[in-house]
């Protein structure tokens, strides 16, 4: 009660149009990756880092509870 005002303006944020970021793919050492099979590569790096590590503590924690 008594924040209505606040509740329609994040309404209206949220109804602003999407401006999508063009760029390029970089590799760890900042340089631009050009080919397919580079970029591919790269965002599997990127993207299975930070899951390896939860996988890895969970793996610890279930085998730990097991023995």
């Amino acid at each position: 009660m008594g924040n209505t005002r606040g509740r329609f303006k994040k309404i209206g944020d949220t109804k602003r149009t999407l401006h999508v970021r063009t760029g390029t793919v970089k590799n760890r050492n900042r340089q631009d990756l050009t080919g397919e099979e580079e970029v591919e590569k790269r965002w599997q790096e990127y993207s299975g880092e930070p899951y390896k590590e939860r996988l890895m503590t969970w793996m610890t924690i279930i085998v730990r509870s097991l023995t």
